[in-house]
């Protein structure tokens, strides 16, 4: 198995029949992307929040995936894949020592160099508030997100986040559930996350959906949610709940091999101490009422919320204007280029 994975690892095929027929798969996926009305509100929010023309906002277009050749690929992986710019494990019964001296005698042949790869573009998006509109008429609800940039994982109050997001809109107990499905009505599913990234800005976002009529008012109380939580302080009942789900979570990072061995390796690339995990769990437990409040009111600004609603406003009950400022959304999908 080594053999062949090494086979692939360092000499690709890259077949031309491969390639088409992936190309003619993402072609396809271009073509349905407005099929999912909660995936058009969640590609938007990302375009919105990242801008559209940054690497983590901008959509593929059938332009750009009919320029895509064989050689395209080689030159990537050529650029890419090289010794130097790797980093392998294994994880299994085996003698670590044994295994070692086998990966080394394997792929002691395999020595191309490469210049160092340059980091990744910095995220320099700027708050983008607003309600952002994609009709779509055959739908009988609306299906929004909702969101602003977040932060890294190593963030300081990245633990607090957690904790403060989840009393917001995790389960079944969270304020977005417990006022906006039970109390009002307005929504069959709704909730909150903090989506902190490894290496740039994740974003914060509310998801849902809710009847066309009631859009306006769905999305006007999920927003209304976020200041009370800025308000004043979460209840010790909240806050207890809420860091028991966090810390409980913890068992599903590492129920399989294959979670356990992709976490260390996503730790190590990104530079994150070996204990990360651990120190995290022990912040987390160690979160205040108080600390709920201050990151909230640090972090999470209502004002600079992006909205992205996706319904038919022939049916709504009231103007999203009641809201926000109304910019349209172009659904349209360019054509493919004429050869």
């Amino acid at each position: 198995a080594l053999r062949v994975f090494k086979e692939v690892m360092t000499d690709p095929e890259f077949r031309q029949d491969k390639i088409d027929l992936t190309i003619s798969q993402m072609h396809s996926g271009i073509d349905r992307r407005n099929d999912d009305p909660q995936g058009i509100a969640e590609r938007e929010i990302a375009d919105i929040l990242y801008g559209r023309d940054t690497p983590y906002g901008w959509s593929i277009e059938h332009e750009h995936v009919a320029r895509i050749q064989r050689e395209d690929l080689q030159q990537f992986y050529r650029r890419y894949y090289f010794p130097k710019n790797i980093m392998l494990a294994v994880y299994g019964d085996f003698s670590a020592a044994e295994m070692k001296d086998q990966l080394e005698k394997l792929f002691a042949d395999w020595t191309p160099e490469q210049p160092v790869v340059p980091a990744f573009p910095p995220v320099t998006a700027k708050p983008a508030p607003g309600v952002f509109l994609a009709e779509k008429s055959d739908v009988t609800q609306t299906f929004f997100s909702m969101g602003l940039l977040s932060g890294t994982l190593r963030d300081p109050d990245y633990p607090a986040l957690e904790v403060a997001v989840n009393i917001l809109g995790s389960g079944f107990t969270s304020r977005l559930m417990s006022q906006i499905r039970t109390k009002l009505g307005l929504a069959y599913s709704i909730g909150a996350g903090w989506g902190a990234a490894y290496d740039h800005p994740g974003t914060f976002r509310i998801v849902g959906s809710t009847k066309s009529a009631s859009t306006t008012e769905a999305l006007l109380a999920a927003r209304a949610e976020v200041e009370r939580m800025r308000a004043a302080e979460v209840t010790e009942q909240e806050i207890k709940t809420a860091k028991d789900a966090v810390l409980n979570s913890f068992v599903f990072f590492f129920d399989s091999p294959a979670k356990t061995l992709n976490r260390v390796m996503m730790y190590e690339y990104f530079g994150y101490p070996k204990d990360f995990l651990f120190e995290y769990q022990k912040k987390v437990a160690a979160v205040t009422r108080a600390d709920v409040l201050r990151v909230f009111q640090q972090h999470i600004n209502p004002a600079n919320l992006s909205i992205v609603a996706v319904g038919n406003p022939k049916d709504f009950g009231k103007p999203l204007s009641e809201a926000s400022k109304v910019e349209k959304i172009d659904l349209s999908i360019p054509p493919m280029p004429v050869k």
